[in-house]
């Protein structure tokens, strides 16, 4: 064998190799690619599923605003109806306490209603 089929022997034998090389790097990297897309595609779904339950607690904490801003003005009509029915029984007891009655029994109720009212002012 002379000096120049040496040399292209060496040269296709160093072909060969790099072929062989860049074939199981190029499997290498075709594995990898597919496991970053795997990774890929779960990030998505779990992404998507975070959305849709962020959006589910969203609307949840719309609803409990409203539900709470709905307690809130019963509650304040509740209470402006019992400070009124307040103020009428108020009245109402003033009128009886400024009532002018007689005998002993009249005089003992008038005692404790007039005890109640400092009591309960």
């Amino acid at each position: 064998m002379d000096i120049i089929n040496k040399i292209a022997l060496g040269g296709v034998t160093a072909l060969g190799v790099l072929i062989i090389g860049l074939l199981l790097s190029n499997a290498h990297l075709k594995t990898q690619l597919a496991e970053s897309r795997a990774e890929y595609i779960a990030c998505r779904m779990a992404n998507d599923l975070f959305v849709a339950q962020v959006a589910k607690q969203n609307k949840a904490v719309d609803q409990l605003k409203a539900d709470n801003a709905r307690r809130e003005k019963r509650a304040q009509q509740a209470a402006s109806e019992a400070q009124e029915k307040a103020r009428l029984f108020y009245v109402a007891a003033e009128k009886i306490r400024k009532t002018q009655t007689r005998g002993d029994a009249c005089k003992a109720a008038d005692s404790l209603f007039n005890a109640y009212l400092r009591n309960n002012k």
